[in-house]
């Protein structure tokens, strides 16, 4: 698979064997780990490299495994390219330190992307090309694959040869078309030569926080597909502010706050950028304007009902329901109205919830009525929270539809106010006392919260996922 070793300041990520290196479910599990490792560990100067052994830096998407697990487009989808969006391209390129890819083999589709997600590229001239082959397998372009193709091919000319001709791009001409650093004599020196340009920016110290934003507006469309631009982090739909040490997360407008991909990755862009600028002390507050909380998933696409709601859940619990449950700092959730569904679910994610008792607002599962099935995700984190079975029944096998003073007898919320501005203000107190605590090391608190909630924390899979410790920056 991969392995991660520390040279110094520079993290050196290494995919092993003489294989392909296709990216099939395993290997992005494998490289998304080492990603998070680095996040967790990093500091003002370090520096990651990625690098291959073999022939091969990597041939793109395991298809072969797809063709023989029988599995359809939208599973292929769920299971390796949403997966590589998520998990490798949109970490790397909000990884908050300079990034350099040392190719010493062939990168082809998915692997040529994995290269350009790197600030840096250097090539090995003697063997190996960088290549889309997606036009020669009849295999439509990502947009995310094509998005960065444009921030980072930077000639016309040289970008519809990479896109529209499906060219064999060798190392000189690569550096010569600008998107290569530098062309290198063998697999040793490539490596040599990025572990030396890694070495030199190691040195800068820079603020992480401050790279990563200056990255984003680099590579604009790229880090706009993937919600990482602060401009569209702060467009209606949603806005962070920060009070003191506590941070506030509002859904804005008064619409359903419906969970679309795009609010789905503005809201993980959010907490990504939470783990950077967060301190000892901090507390995030999630609330949301109008009379709705969160109405579950947006089911107006075009694509069918149970394919979309698979795949933006697979989303939530990725983007969302993985990083909330590791995000190093007290949560508390604010239900000024309505949140049915995966609404619901995202107000569970938080430590606290506190909800709304008049206007009518509701909690409700409404699975059961729209006759989809409850996800496993869902279900352990209902477990771990619901502790009374009447009530854990009544929501999930009856889908009722619980008010605030009702839902804080049954444990549904720690507590029920009037009105909208009282409900937000005590989940203000709330957070301002346990910003007074002052637990500096959020990887305890985060380590405690996974080990309370252990069945939520497995079935995400991130029981024994680092978190970043909140005095990197």
């Amino acid at each position: 698979m991969c392995t991660l070793e520390k040279r110094g300041c520079v993290f050196l990520l290494t995919l092993t064997g003489d294989s392909e290196h296709r990216l099939g479910p395993s290997l992005i599990d494998s490289i998304s780990a080492a990603i998070r490792r680095v996040r967790a560990a990093s500091a003002p100067g370090s520096v990651l490299v990625t690098t291959a052994e073999g022939k091969f830096f990597s041939n793109g998407f395991d298809l072969n495994w797809a063709k023989s697990s029988g599995l359809t487009d939208l599973e292929l989808e769920e299971q390796m390219g949403g997966p590589f969006e998520r998990r490798i391209m949109a970490e790397l390129l909000s990884l908050p330190i300079p990034t350099v890819a040392a190719v010493t083999g062939h990168a082809a589709a998915a692997g040529f992307a994995l290269a350009l997600c790197h600030d840096y590229v250097f090539m090995r001239k003697d063997r190996g090309f960088l290549y889309m082959s997606e036009l020669d397998i009849g295999l439509p372009f990502p947009d995310s694959f094509m998005a960065l193709l444009r921030d980072k091919i930077g000639d016309p000319a040289a970008r519809r040869n990479v896109a529209l001709r499906a060219a064999k791009v060798k190392a000189t001409e690569a550096a010569a078309m600008g998107f290569v650093e530098g062309a290198c004599e063998g697999a040793g020196e490539t490596v040599a030569a990025a572990m030396r340009l890694a070495e030199e920016l190691a040195g800068k110290k820079w603020d992480g926080g401050v790279y990563v934003g200056i990255r984003r507006g680099t590579f604009r469309e790229t880090s706009q597909y993937f919600g990482l631009l602060k401009k569209d982090e702060n467009k209606p739909g949603i806005i962070l502010e920060r009070r003191g040490k506590v941070f506030v997360l509002t859904l804005t407008g008064d619409g359903e706050h419906r969970l679309t991909p795009a609010l789905i990755s503005s809201i993980g862009a959010h907490l990504r950028r939470l783990r950077t600028e967060s301190s000892g002390g901090s507390v995030l507050v999630t609330a949301a304007e109008g009379k709705f909380f969160c109405n579950g998933i947006d089911l107006s696409g075009g694509a069918t009902r149970e394919g979309l709601v698979r795949r933006t859940a697979r989303a939530f619990e990725d983007q969302i329901m993985g990083p909330l449950t590791c995000l190093p700092m007290p949560t508390v959730a604010v239900l000024t109205g309505h949140a049915a569904g995966t609404g619901f679910v995202l107000a569970l994610c938080h430590d606290y919830v506190v909800m709304r008792r008049d206007g009518g607002a509701k909690i409700y599962m409404s699975e059961l009525d729209i006759k989809y099935p409850i996800p496993a995700t869902y279900m352990a984190l209902m477990r771990a929270k619901i502790a009374d079975a009447a009530a854990l029944r009544d929501v999930a096998l009856r889908a009722r539809k619980v008010k605030g003073a009702e839902a804080a007898e049954m444990g549904l919320v720690d507590a029920a106010h009037d009105g909208a501005d009282e409900t937000l203000a005590a989940a203000m107190g709330l957070a301002e006392e346990l910003s007074g605590q002052k637990w500096v090391d959020g990887e305890v608190y985060a380590g405690l919260r996974k080990g309370i909630f252990r069945e939520v924390a497995e079935v995400l899979r991130v029981a024994e996922m680092p978190v970043t410790r909140t005095s990197r920056l």
